[in-house]
């Protein structure tokens, strides 16, 4: 009797290490999506992260099929699947690299094409470590993402993307301002305000003698009622001037952040540039230029 007791517990304790050791190997957060014969997955080694761990992100893409599936790389040289941090309040979207690889990869700007074989499975693992530039990401959700564009680029059918997205949770971390806050805190200080005000559409458009003109650097210029001006993305009519504002953009490619503010309209200086440190909102210093820069 105890010998069969002694079995069934060390069976039971060898279960349990199974089933201890299948949990620390399967990842702890994974997403998938099966789409054209195409199965793609994400997985990450946490969930949940404190300050300075790293993100290991193990993605694949497998054709399920027993045909051969054609895919479109932007560049020779790209990864198959793609996989990257997206855009978020904080910082733009940036493609994550193999820890090996030990920096941006080098390619050539060629449109070219991959090919998966009948169940080919294809697996890359690239890792995060939890910056941007060489800020600590703030606490929040972030999501990342892979992709893979399947068709010929040569075909006049349209590519099919087929992606999947998975979020990961920083806890524990600094908090950024957003770039609205960055934004508002430029737009109130005191010299961007009065530079705002003077070149707001209102103060840019007069009416006299039944004819409308617009402040340049070279005076005031009769406009014709076609007059109109691309600016900060968009075209601006001459109806549409006095409500006018110029648009505050904020470059989160930088370390600290660049405000930019401008217009070509009005009279010198044309362009605000603001740097402001993202952790604390700081600005760390503002300067005029002679031309807009938009």
């Amino acid at each position: 009797m105890r010998r069969i007791v002694s079995i069934a517990l060390l069976l039971g304790l060898s279960i349990i290490l199974v089933i201890s050791l299948a949990c620390e190997t399967t990842p702890k957060n994974t997403a998938q999506v099966l789409e054209n014969d195409i199965l793609i997955r994400l997985s990450t080694n946490k969930e949940t992260y404190k300050p300075g761990k790293t993100v290991v992100v193990t993605a694949s893409v497998e054709n399920i099929s027993s045909n051969p599936v054609v895919y479109t790389m932007a560049c020779k040289g790209d990864p198959t699947p793609y996989v990257y941090l997206k855009n978020n309040p904080y910082f733009s979207s940036f493609y994550l690299e193999e820890k090996e690889w030990g920096g941006i990869r080098t390619v050539q700007p060629l449109v070219t094409l991959g090919q998966l074989d009948p169940y080919e499975t294809v697996t890359r693992q690239v890792v995060w470590d939890q910056k941007f530039r060489d800020f600590q990401a703030p606490q929040g959700t972030y999501s990342i993402k892979g992709s893979i564009k399947l068709g010929d680029f040569r075909d006049e059918s349209p590519l099919k993307t087929v992606s999947v997205e998975l979020d990961i949770h920083i806890v524990g971390a600094p908090q950024w301002i957003t770039q609205e806050q960055a934004k508002d805190i430029v737009l109130n200080l005191p010299e961007v305000s009065a530079w705002l005000e003077a070149h707001s559409g209102k103060n840019l458009v007069k009416e006299e003698d039944g004819n409308v003109f617009v402040l340049l650097d070279s005076g005031w210029y009769k406009a014709s009622p076609t007059f109109d001006f691309y600016e900060s993305n968009k075209t601006v009519t001459l109806d549409e001037l006095p409500d006018w504002v110029p648009e505050a953009h904020v470059d989160v490619l930088h370390e600290p952040w660049l405000i930019k503010i401008g217009t070509h309209l009005g009279t010198a200086p044309h362009r605000i540039e603001v740097w402001a440190n993202p952790e604390t909102g700081e600005i760390i210093d503002i300067q005029f230029y002679e031309k807009s820069g938009f």
